[in-house]
């Protein structure tokens, strides 16, 4: 057989493996985060445990769901180890639904002095404690420890507090975890509008240049970030509140540059600024925020969907799913799942937050 003759019939070959094994299609996944409780009184605590004590309220949401989020700070008062055991982490495993925490000691650590390695070593004691009783971790996320400014009275231990600091204690941190747990996986929360806030008043580096020194330090020490986790609001995408910052084009190109210049995950946070008015209002823009990022061509590798933690109206049940008048977060979460899944119904496609 000629050379040529052969060359053509081995092209033939490769375009009919295309043809019968397709490159898998990205999927994006749906995780689902419960913040920590404010206060003694917060209604979390009397409405978070009929997730799992009636879970058949959100079998739909249930079943599409990827990922659970814990807090690290509500490990006690409304997690108890026993509830965990007999009936949180018996629904999520038969569901393959994978667990992940959320952690706030790699912010300001060494800013915390004594008490970050403290906070610190409580952490890893609660993640054994959470093996011990039938759990498992496959993600933590460190909260904002690049962009949440350093608050009052922590500013005299680390008045320069700055990007290398930042890094610094990011490292530790994921030293720390992976000592003990080395398939975890972590990754970080981030508000990049901070980054280009401070660039653009000369203030401080390109959110692309600091994550990418955060990414050669931690190669450079034998770590790997998995994901970044951008944290953003319906309005800001919008541009209702700092137009021309983070919109949905600056959204995507962020996206972008995190999945195929770090080559790492690149997740969204599916939220709204505005939870003074209503649940109602909270669930309309997480849903039309969730439709029109897909629209425009994003494909984050997860969204998260959370309680809206910060509002301080009268508190709404969380459930049922199918509220036909109400607007629980599983009803929204629903609506979003389906959306980001192609399985959405027309109803989830307009603003009702009919699911």
């Amino acid at each position: 057989m000629k050379k040529n003759t052969y060359m053509l019939v081995l092209f033939a070959i490769f375009l009919g493996t295309m043809f019968l094994f397709p490159t898998p299609v990205h999927a994006t996944d749906v995780w689902f985060w419960i913040p920590p409780p404010k206060d003694e009184q917060n209604l979390q605590r009397l409405h978070f445990p009929r997730l799992f004590t009636n879970p058949e309220q959100w079998n739909k949401g249930l079943n599409l769901l990827d990922t659970f989020v814990f807090s690290i700070e509500s490990r006690s008062g409304v997690w108890e180890d026993a509830f965990l055991k007999n009936k949180v982490l018996p629904l999520l495993n038969a569901r393959h639904i994978n667990i992940a925490l959320d952690s706030g000691n790699a912010t300001w650590l060494t800013c915390r002095k004594g008490q970050g390695l403290r906070n610190l070593q409580t952490e890893l004691d609660s993640i054994k404690r959470f093996y011990e009783i039938g759990g498992s971790v496959s993600h933590i996320w460190m909260q904002s420890s690049l962009s949440k400014p350093v608050i009052q009275h922590l500013r005299p231990n680390c008045p320069s507090y700055n990007i290398d600091q930042r890094i610094a204690d990011i490292l530790q941190y994921m030293k720390a975890i992976h000592r003990e747990y080395p398939n975890i996986k972590i990754g970080l929360i981030d508000n990049p509008t901070t980054h280009i806030t401070r660039h653009n008043a000369g203030l401080g580096d390109s959110y692309q240049t600091i994550y990418v020194k955060l990414m050669d330090t931690l190669k450079a020490n034998g770590e790997t970030l998995d994901f970044i986790l951008e944290d953003t609001s319906s309005e800001l995408a919008e541009g209702t509140i700092s137009p021309g910052i983070m919109e949905y084009p600056q959204i995507l190109a962020l996206e972008n540059f995190v999945r195929r210049e770090l080559n790492i995950k690149f997740g969204l946070i599916l939220t709204s600024y505005d939870v003074s008015t209503s649940y109602e209002t909270y669930a309309k823009r997480v849903i039309r925020q969730a439709r029109t990022y897909k629209q425009i061509g994003g494909r984050p590798d997860f969204y998260l969907v959370s309680y809206p933690g910060a509002y301080s109206g009268p508190a709404a049940n969380l459930l049922p799913e199918d509220d036909p008048v109400g607007y629980p977060p599983t009803k929204y979460l629903l609506a979003i799942e389906r959306i980001v899944k192609n399985t959405a119904l027309p109803s989830d496609l307009n603003e009702d937050g009919k699911v």
